[in-house]
């Protein structure tokens, strides 16, 4: 089998969300030499056109399209740009139809008038036909506006297997480029709404917002103290296809590997975030984080091979045990994830646990969650309360109330009939021993004592007179019981008899 990446994608949170949301993609990792080793990632999105007769859509993301790969067959009928190119010096915007002409009253030959336009890059052009029906976008059924040949698909451009796998340091990468030369960028302008015009139905002008999301991608290099190298992107490839009323976008970066290409990776981490996120987080690394920090709940696959999409071959799966290991793996990541469940429901959930009236294992599942997923609630709380001012009716305030609340819901009736004498003999006996061997003697598990604890803690503080006669009960019990033997260790630090 041949070498492959293996890809993490992080799940992001989207507005109004009741938990991470997985952003669906498409990810291939390619070896090229330019002319030292080095490798192309490509991520692929599509989104979809609202069909809708309004002036001003907004374009959400939908299943990603698989890769297009070329050169394409002379004369195909939706000529699509290559999208697992090494590298492209510009960015294109192509546009496949056909589009559908409505007949003339006059009988007269059909003419629409189109633009598609992104920022500065824009081109105006005529779709002619001599009568009704669906038309290319290109010869001899369009007339341009600008210099070049008459087409908005995209040109044949080299198979960079052939022509490479490994490019010269000069190089020409614009043998690439697959738009009309007035549809090509230096940046793409993605703050803005791409603006089309007479080519999906409608006639008048509409402005498509993209939702405001933009990849990151972090590479872990097999080599040990390396640090995550980001892997700058570019979206380079725009296909509108208004056949499909859907939008496909494809960002690509170039990084060089330290030795051998592929063999240098260790894992491809990719992750999406916000446009207000790119402008208000000034450092790369941070931005990195705030995308990757829910990799954990992500998935994790082989990253796909230009060879794979030209031969029509699925990766293979990972294993369980692979599986299971990336997403271990990826708690190495310095900013905890986000809580998916309300500081209440985690309460609950850890008075539930605490008292061990069932497996843990069934009970996690009761409440959608397994050890793992679970692990990463108490991980996010930890952080929420680590970084939360310890002040009144603050996180950490209000978590204790939350827990407190729900241990006395599970309160056991016999746990009134515990005695002051019972209480101080509980006491010494969890300061001599370990104190879960204690409780398991005591017959109690640890959310029962906590209570029991509480309550005579508060009835100590309301009565004097009882907190003097318990303290006196503690003394006696520890004189009855005697000086706790602290226990013998061997030159391995193990307890002698253990």
């Amino acid at each position: 089998m041949p070498k492959r990446a293996l890809v993490g994608e992080a799940p992001r949170w989207m507005p109004s969300a009741a938990r991470p949301v997985q952003i669906p993609i498409r990810v291939a990792v390619m070896p090229f030499g330019f002319p030292d080793p080095g490798l192309t990632v490509a991520i692929k999105a599509t989104v979809a056109i609202p069909r809708l007769d309004q002036p001003h859509v907004v374009a959400e993301f939908v299943a990603a399209r698989p890769f297009n790969v070329v050169p394409a067959q002379p004369g195909a009928e939706r000529p699509l740009p290559d999208e697992l190119a090494p590298f492209k010096p510009l960015a294109d915007i192509v546009a496949v139809g056909p589009v559908t002409l409505e007949p003339m009253p006059s009988g007269m030959a059909v003419e629409r008038h189109c633009a598609i336009q992104w920022g500065d890059t824009a081109l105006r052009f005529v779709v002619v036909a001599s009568g009704a029906g669906r038309a290319p976008l290109e010869a001899p059924w369009l007339r341009i506006f600008a210099a070049g040949e008459p087409r908005v698909v995209a040109a044949a451009t080299p198979d960079p297997l052939t022509v490479g796998p490994n490019f010269a340091e000069d190089f020409d990468f614009a043998v690439f480029q697959a738009a009309h030369p007035s549809l090509r960028a230096e940046l793409l302008p993605v703050n803005q709404p791409l603006i089309i015009a007479g080519l999906d139905g409608v006639t008048a002008q509409r402005s498509i917002e993209l939702p405001p999301y933009q990849p990151v991608v972090a590479l872990d290099w097999v080599a040990p103290g390396e640090e995550f190298e980001e892997v700058p992107l570019a979206l380079d490839t725009v296909t509108i296809d208004f056949q499909e009323g859907v939008i496909d976008l494809v960002w690509r970066g170039n990084v060089m590997s330290p030795l051998e290409g592929l063999m240098d990776v260790d894992r491809v981490l990719c992750g999406f975030v916000s446009r207000e996120e790119v402008e208000s987080i000034a450092e790369p690394s941070a931005l990195m984080q705030v995308a990757l920090r829910e990799l954990p709940r992500g998935s994790f696959h082989y990253g796909l091979l230009r060879e794979d999409v030209r031969d029509g071959v699925v990766p293979p799966p990972l294993t369980p045990e692979d599986a299971e290991f990336a997403r271990y793996e990826a708690l190495d990541l310095a900013l905890a994830p986000r809580m998916t469940i309300s500081l209440q429901q985690h309460a609950l959930i850890s008075a539930h646990l605490i008292e061990e009236r069932e497996p843990r294992a069934e009970l996690l599942k009761r409440f959608g969650f397994d050890d793992f997923s679970w692990g990463l609630e108490d991980r996010a709380l930890a952080s929420e309360l680590s970084a939360a001012p310890e002040e009144d009716g603050g996180v950490p305030a209000r978590y204790g109330e939350y827990l407190i609340q729900a241990q006395e819901s599970l309160r056991a009736p016999e746990e009134e009939l515990v005695t002051s004498e019972r209480y101080a003999f509980l006491v010494v006996a969890l300061e001599r021993e370990n104190p879960q061997e204690a409780l398991k003697k005591a017959q109690l598990s640890l959310g029962a004592w906590m209570r029991i604890d509480r309550r005579f803690q508060a009835r100590m503080e309301a009565d004097a007179s009882l907190a003097e006669q318990i303290a006196t009960q503690i003394e006696q019990e520890r004189e009855r019981q005697g000086e706790p033997v602290e226990p013998a260790y061997d030159d391995d630090g193990r307890a002698v008899g253990a």
